[in-house]
């Protein structure tokens, strides 16, 4: 296996992929705050002006999310052509492509790997349970949990890194 190999990017694709909707969420939240009603008053009547910047933020967000699924998509076709008995699916709901194992090297790799980083989800988790005794808006939850989910993942390639080098 090689570092170039889409199995050892994998992670890292996902990792972008929640920090770009983290970058969507974030800017969306900071826009819909002036659809209050005091706070449409005001920029009508000129008090306050309408803060564009994180609209636009959200945008260019999903638009490199477009992008970036667009390269993952190719870079699994890429891999199904050339390994015609290990293909992958590029979005699935099931079976994630970490528990693809095709020989038993790798099979070792990911159960140590997927074991590391589902050990920091599980205890990322019930900090998270704590920090929902605390009034913080919704959005500050979504982009922790999406944290935890980037850690992970960069927990679980760092370990794949550990065992191909």
């Amino acid at each position: 296996m090689q570092k170039k190999d889409i199995r050892m990017q994998e992670p890292l694709y996902t990792s972008a992929f929640f920090t770009l909707f983290i970058g969507s969420i974030l800017g969306l939240a900071y826009t819909f705050r002036y659809f209050d009603i005091e706070m449409q008053n005001r920029i009508i009547l000129g008090l306050e002006k309408l803060n564009i910047i994180p609209f636009i933020i959200a945008i260019v967000c999903v638009i490199l999310a477009i992008i970036l699924c667009v390269i993952y998509v190719l870079k699994i076709k890429k891999h199904n052509f050339e390994n015609p008995t290990k293909k992958m699916k590029a979005f699935t709901a099931f079976t994630l492509n970490e528990f693809n194992d095709d020989d038993e090297f790798f099979n070792k790799a990911t159960n140590a790997a997927t074991r590391i980083g589902y050990l920091f989800f599980v205890n990322a988790m019930s900090v998270l349970l704590v920090l929902l005794l605390f009034q913080f808006p919704h959005y500050v939850y979504m982009v922790i949990i999406l944290g935890i989910c980037i850690i992970q993942n960069l927990v679980y390639y760092s370990r794949m890194k550990k065992y191909y080098q």
